[in-house]
């Protein structure tokens, strides 16, 4: 059903400017900038969804080949991508459905609160329902997993915290956005406890499905420092506000004491994070933010300071970091002197020629300079993002106003990894619900 979403607005905006997407950001009406946004995820849907799982998948399934490009399910189900044992399956196009889709429903519940636009509704079902088949693969309770494939069957057994935090936030955003039946928040309760109840046995660690082997991404929840902090609380809030289970309550009474000074810039916090991947942490914050005033108000400065230090620290990332730097041949067959400080001088590297393909063939853009290209209008967007979510008015306006550039320079709909055109995505809702 959602993939003739594609055909209905097929070329809708295909070809951006800078000119072009500025006047749709601040001259359009509300109304016109909500429903070319409910387009757009028309579009995504058709592009990177698939109707029997309904969640975001990292590359397209619409291709020629259909979903043949995606790891093959008898090599997932063994483990293996790409042609050795990968049980977290980097590469296999389905190892990220959870962390993409649980972002989706956060971002799309702000902009249904503000609009009770209907289509939000519509999407909002949808992805919960992928959230939902998600959790339905594994035949251990409690457990998240990484997929499943389109075939709603094939997974790979190994997740991380950003999986299953997402899979966390995502159902608290469907639970409470208005749209969830009676049915859908008996199951969302039951998965909760299921969730939190492994963790706990688990002493806070993610495990592989085999409950023993550590995931690979599965670090401590109860580490003392600010990733783990921005982990934990938020989630555990969460976990009471949807099952008003006691226990849920004391366990954030329990570790807030050592927790809250990494989330207080005033104290202990310290950014951390991989600089693609990170900036999930806000929609944490942001749930954070609306849950801590019902539980404990007075902490209600540290949550929005941590956000805003959170979003400052993304934005002003180098990349790539530390001491490795880019290959000065790429870098001088794009005429660039430098590699970027922070995510704006990141967008400003970019130049919208790079996109075409007859420049790019007259000026040996191909092989690493256009990777590097690519990976840099990928960390200059999702970093913009950071910064538009931050909070702050300041940084918002900046963040906003470079965001439009770049999406002015690229068209996300030539990507064939979702990772740009979701960005776009998110940014329009965080415009629309203003949070």
């Amino acid at each position: 059903m959602y993939r003739k979403f594609l055909f209905r607005v097929l070329w809708f905006c295909v070809l951006s400017s800078c000119l072009g997407f500025a006047e749709d950001v601040t001259s359009q009406s509300e109304k016109g900038f909500r429903l070319k946004t409910n387009k757009k995820i028309d579009w995504f849907t058709g592009k990177f969804s698939h109707e029997n799982t309904q969640l975001v998948y990292l590359s397209p399934l619409n291709r020629p080949d259909g979903i043949g490009h995606l790891e093959a399910p008898e090599n997932i189900q063994k483990g293996y991508c790409k042609g050795r044992f990968l049980p977290w399956g980097y590469g296999s196009g389905i190892e990220d459905v959870n962390l993409y889709t649980g972002q989706l429903l956060v971002a799309l519940r702000g902009a249904y609160i503000k609009t009770k636009d209907p289509d939000l509704a519509r999407y909002l079902k949808y992805y919960f329902q992928g959230i939902r088949n998600s959790a339905s693969v594994s035949k251990v309770k409690g457990f998240v997993s990484r997929g499943p494939h389109p075939d709603g069957k094939s997974y790979y057994t190994d997740p991380s915290r950003d999986q299953v935090s997402s899979h966390i936030y995502g159902l608290w955003a469907y639970f409470r956005s208005g749209v969830a039946t009676d049915e859908e928040k008996r199951f969302i309760k039951n998965r909760i406890e299921d969730v939190f109840e492994r963790l706990e046995g688990d002493n806070w660690v993610v495990l592989r499905e085999d409950g023993v082997t550590k995931a690979h991404a599965g670090e401590s929840w109860l580490t003392e420092e600010t990733h783990a902090a921005t982990t934990l609380l938020p989630a555990l809030a969460m976990a009471y506000d949807i099952t008003g289970n006691m226990k849920w309550l004391d366990s954030y009474k329990k570790f807030s004491p050592v927790m809250w000074p990494h989330l207080n810039p005033a104290e202990k916090f310290k950014f951390r994070g991989h600089p693609l991947y990170i900036y999930q942490q806000l929609y944490k914050l942001i749930v954070f933010q609306e849950l801590v005033e019902k539980i404990e108000p007075d902490k209600m400065d540290v949550v929005v300071n941590c956000r805003l230090a959170w979003a400052t620290s993304m934005t002003n990332l180098d990349w790539p970091w530390g001491k490795t730097k880019w290959d000065p041949e790429d870098m001088k067959a794009l005429g660039w002197e430098a590699s970027p400080e922070n995510a704006f001088e990141a967008c400003d590297l970019i130049k919208p020629e790079y996109f075409d393909g007859e420049y790019r063939r007259k000026n040996g853009v191909a092989g690493g300079p256009y990777r590097l290209v690519m990976s840099t209008s990928r960390f200059s967007a999702v970093n913009l993002l950071a910064g538009c979510l931050s909070g702050d008015a300041g940084l918002t306006q900046k963040s906003e106003g470079y965001m439009q550039d770049l999406f002015g320079k690229i068209n996300p709909e030539t990507f064939e990894n979702s990772t740009i055109p979701l960005v776009e995505i998110l940014y329009r809702l965080q415009k629309i619900s203003g949070q």
